[in-house]
């Protein structure tokens, strides 16, 4: 892969809570330290042992060369963002597994509850540098 050492939120560009989360990343993250792709990408595609990433439902974060899924990946994603929103990190001292119990529900809900885009979002012209295929 050849943006490995990039920090790459995968998504599912479907969702319209997935794409509010993404354009809000794109506002918050000054230091442009995210890239992002869909779910159904290329990019994702391409990652090696992709048979093994049984996460197609959830956010994905690769960040130093390893995977951060759901709750995990949304923490480590508030964490590279410029305070207060790198507050949102000490959430990590709740167990991963109530956080991923709280993350599915809402993951299981999500269309029902936000609604579903028509097309795959991948930002504005302006944001297309930050939206790998």
């Amino acid at each position: 892969m050849e943006d490995r050492n990039r920090n790459i939120v995968f998504y599912d560009g479907d969702c319209l809570l997935c794409s509010k989360t993404i354009t809000f990343l794109l506002a918050k993250d000054i230091k442009h330290q995210l890239l992002y792709s869909s779910l159904n990408g290329e990019t994702f595609s391409k990652i090696e042992n992709v048979a093994s990433l049984t996460q197609k439902n959830t956010v994905v974060l690769f960040k130093d060369n390893s995977f951060h899924f759901k709750s995990s990946a949304i923490l480590h994603i508030m964490k590279m963002l410029p305070y207060p929103w790198r507050l949102l990190y000490l959430f990590i001292i709740i167990p991963k597994a109530f956080r991923d119990f709280i993350y599915d529900i809402i993951a299981r809900n999500r269309y029902k509850w936000f609604g579903k885009n028509e097309y795959c979002f991948s930002g504005n012209a302006e944001q297309a540098k930050y939206f790998l295929p």
